[in-house]
């Protein structure tokens, strides 16, 4: 770590130090030591070790995704990148600062800009199907139970679904359309040039053009390549199974099965019920069956 690095960092914990502080002043400190007393910690070690698996199988993706590609790119770094997406993600509004953050860190280890553009977008593409799917499921299995629970949400619910069906098609136009990825470059630079000079525009438009161009033999690349889409998909399945896993044993660490729906005006009769639609949609947007099983298991230890 470089002496700017470490300064950066210790201003960084300084104000987060301050933000919390602040934040804390009107805490009552018995109450939280109340709490703290109270919680389940087996349940909040399973949530941790839940997490750090996720991310060791985030890792996985990149390493499968970047296998015979470039020999540059090692454990130590296909560690590191979930990790600072991870921290991006926290510290930008809407977690947007998580994909450009990962694109940098690739870049510093070695992996070209049009290859490590097009990995991480097919990545994100395989993240958003597999939500995709899992939302149908959960549609499919729990929307009912949804409709008459939440009444006008599952209008929203509907929504979404045709968001992320746009979403997914978009992305793969950018991905596999290469004059429409060309196009809308040349059209995002238009207002560009109201600020800069015309020939700083050009200069970025012709290198862009060939970033998009190495982009496009990348993707091209991934998609003749079904094995390491098909790991890709899994080992994402996977990590949302982890996070809907974590997401429940951080609820259960504080609440009993029912305490927290019947918190919410449910009754005793519709907590299972309710806790089953919950987790598919809201815990981790994991698959139906699955959440049916952790339930029914995890319960019986509360």
């Amino acid at each position: 770590m470089s002496r700017v690095n470490k300064i950066v960092f210790v201003v960084m914990l300084a104000i987060g130090c301050g933000i919390f502080a602040y934040e804390s002043r009107s805490l009552n400190f018995n109450q939280l030591v109340g709490d703290v007393s109270r919680l389940k910690w087996g349940w909040l070690l399973v949530a941790l070790a839940c997490m750090l698996i996720s991310w060791g199988f985030e890792a996985v993706v990149l390493r499968v995704f970047l296998k015979g590609r470039t020999e540059q790119f090692n454990v130590h770094n296909a560690v590191r990148i979930p990790l600072i997406e991870q921290l991006f993600n926290a510290i930008t509004p809407f977690s947007t600062g998580g994909q450009p953050a990962q694109l940098v860190a690739l870049m510093q280890s070695k992996v070209e800009a049009g290859q490590a553009s097009s990995v991480l977008l097919m990545k994100f593409i395989v993240y958003q199907f597999m939500v995709l799917v899992n939302f149908l499921l959960s549609m499919i299995v729990g929307f009912s139970q949804v409709s008459k629970h939440f009444g006008t949400l599952s209008i929203l619910i509907s929504f979404g679904l045709i968001i992320h069906v746009v979403v997914l098609v978009a992305l793969l136009l950018i991905m596999y359309y290469n004059r429409f990825t060309k196009q809308l470059v040349r059209l995002l630079l238009i207002p560009v040039g109201w600020f800069v000079s015309q020939k700083r525009v050009a200069t970025w438009h012709a290198l862009l053009l060939v970033k998009i161009d190495t982009f496009y033999a990348e993707s091209l690349h991934l998609k003749r390549e079904p094995v390491k889409l098909l790991k890709g998909c899994l080992l994402t399945r996977a990590i949302g199974i982890l996070l809907q896993c974590a997401i429940f044993c951080i609820v259960s660490a504080r609440c009993t099965k029912c305490e927290l729906l019947t918190s919410y005006g449910f009754t005793h009769h519709d907590c299972h019920d309710c806790l089953v639609i919950s987790n598919s949609r809201w815990f981790g947007r994991c698959g139906i069956q699955f959440q049916d099983l952790i339930c029914h298991f995890f319960t019986q230890f509360q």
